[in-house]
């Protein structure tokens, strides 16, 4: 006999699983690599540089350990080969690919120390049973688990690819929107959400968190005066092309891990000690020339090259498009001039922000149509002295016809002439606590003689066929208190355009006292209803042209029509 010992059983634990290639050993020379984290998504100059990109931010350690892994074997199997291509897709591919073989490295180690002969595996190697990883997986969540178990644990169960961490992708997705409202480059912003996140999973990210991330971005870039439908059409045209890089990273990791091969072989021929003759499965590793191939095939994945793209039509957003926009949409508001500079900014910032979520409200049984307003006539009860004597033509002792001769003895002021008064119109929507006080009529009324003021109010109901009422408070320097009465019985909105309809009809400047909050009614039985986004943008477009300024709050309308009486 040759032995001269008899064999042990070992004693020992197995240890940690060593899956790391030796990049030392690369060629014929030792060589030194450094752990390179880029902020950046580039390719490092120096070739002993591990580039590990930290703008991938990971969900986990478990994440971070398999986005190094695939980092390290990167370099392991390009280390020498040269690629015309140098972009970041080729990188990205070169880093999927790396990610498949780190996966069939590090299982098939773990195989190898755990795992059993299995008839059923085709090519005789051996394999992890359910109930050995089950057991594991209770003693982890036990905490009963040894530092061995709980090794094979995080291993057994690593992703294939990195999950990012969902914050940070939001982050990043907002940044890409400004970018793409800067260029206004929409296959430009699908390629950067390809570069940033091929090498990562997202599939914790919620659809619906997405849109609204982007429809709020949308709404802040965009101008005041862009309508909804628009703003809807942005925030489609970027769900679509976000969604589309999506899927394109998606086709290009499931070539990776469920379709390409990452080794070839041939079926041979062997002799067994019974000389019976039995066929065994040879794996032989790939040439560079078909290593280089799969690379280059998930790089034109990861370009769109193997989709059809058609559903990505726009190259740029529809708000940037000028040509083809109805008439009145280009229109601005203009402040009248005698407004103060720090009045007027704040004007513009509280009106922009309510006109931004004027037709935000969303709703599928939005049937409403615009009510119908009866124009009430005016009927004075009071007279405010100050606005009348304001109004009236003043005596002058300059002229040309004499039509005072019986002033010639007292102060010799025989002519007349014509002052400029202050004036202005304003309708205001009387809902709910949007009305103003009688103080708050009378002081606006003082301080513009000749300021025409009008309320309206929707009934929510039928009445006479009329779905609201129209009535002027405020005219010439009387005021009609019965008017103000009536407007306050009821509480809808529902005639908004009547009401701006008669207010464009009036002197400027035209002040709309309104939250922007427009409504519609049933056209069977008048009651409030949402009006849709297309008599919304009516809305909004009609307020454009015919210069019509909203303002909310109450202390607002009367700083404004204090700076308007100083002229």
């Amino acid at each position: 006999m040759n032995d001269l010992f008899a064999k042990q059983g070992s004693v020992k634990t197995k240890g940690l699983p060593f899956i790391l290639p030796n990049l030392a050993l690369i060629g014929d020379k030792v060589r030194e690599f450094k752990i390179k984290y880029t902020p950046t998504p580039h390719i490092q100059d120096r070739r002993h540089d591990i580039n590990v990109p930290n703008y991938l931010v990971v969900k986990s350690e478990h994440s971070k350990q398999v986005l190094i892994r695939g980092a390290v074997w990167r370099v392991k199997l390009f280390y020498d080969m040269n690629f015309k291509d140098k972009s970041l897709l080729n990188y990205s591919a070169q880093m999927l690919y790396a990610l498949r073989i780190a996966q069939l490295r590090k299982d098939r180690v773990l195989r190898d120390m755990y795992g059993e002969r299995n008839s059923h595996m085709w090519d005789g190697n051996k394999a992890i049973s359910y109930s050995f990883s089950g057991a594991i997986a209770k003693k982890v969540e036990n905490n009963t688990a040894t530092k061995e178990e709980v090794t094979f644990h995080e291993l057994w169960k690593a992703p294939n690819v990195p999950r990012l961490d969902v914050d940070n992708v939001i982050t990043n997705l907002i940044r890409l929107i400004n970018k793409l409202y800067e260029d206004n480059n929409v296959p430009a912003f699908m390629k950067d959400v390809i570069d940033t996140w091929a090498c990562g999973n997202m599939q914790d990210l919620e659809r619906h968190r997405v849109q609204t991330v982007i429809e709020s971005v949308v709404r802040q870039q965009v101008d005041f005066k862009t309508p909804q439908y628009i703003i809807e059409q942005d925030t489609q045209v970027i769900m679509n092309a976000f969604y589309t890089a999506w899927n394109i990273i998606g086709d290009a990791q499931n070539y990776v891990f469920w379709t390409m091969s990452t080794d070839s072989g041939a079926w041979q021929e062997y002799k067994t000690e019974d000389n019976q003759f039995r066929t065994k499965w040879v794996k032989i590793k790939l040439s560079d020339t078909k290593v280089r191939y799969r690379v280059n095939k998930i790089r034109r994945i990861l370009q769109g090259k193997e989709r059809n793209m058609s559903s990505v039509g726009k190259v740029g957003l529809p708000s940037k498009e000028q040509k083809g926009r109805p008439k009145g949409e280009n229109d601005m508001l203009v402040l009248p001039k005698n407004i103060s500079d720090e009045l007027a900014q704040e004007i513009i910032e509280h009106s922009s922000i309510r006109h931004k979520h004027m037709v935000r409200f969303e709703s599928d049984v939005a049937h409403g149509v615009h009510g119908k307003a009866k124009i009430k006539p005016f009927k004075p009860d009071e007279r405010i002295d100050k606005a009348i004597r304001e109004l009236r033509k003043s005596s002058s002792d300059r002229g040309v016809v004499p039509r005072r001769m019986h002033r010639m003895a007292s102060d010799r002021k025989v002519f007349t002439r014509k002052s400029t008064v202050a004036g202005g119109s304003m309708m205001i929507d009387c809902s709910g606590s949007m009305g103003l006080y009688k103080e708050d009529i009378r002081e606006i009324v003082e301080l513009l003689p000749a300021s025409n003021v009008a309320g309206y109010v929707g009934y929510n109901k039928k009445i006479n066929d009329y779905d609201g009422q129209i009535q002027v408070i405020a005219q010439n320097g009387r005021i009609s208190n019965q008017a103000l009465e009536s407007l306050s019985h009821y509480g809808a909105n529902s005639v908004d355009l009547d009401g701006l309809r008669w207010l464009a009809e009036q002197p400027e400047p035209r002040i709309w006292v309104s939250d922007q909050m427009v409504f519609g009614v049933d056209e069977v039985t008048g009651k409030n209803d949402y009006l849709d986004n297309e008599k919304r943008v009516e809305i909004a477009r009609f307020m454009r042209k015919n210069n019509i300024i909203p303002i909310e709050d109450r202390e607002m309308v009367l700083k404004v029509a204090k700076q308007l009486s100083l002229k």
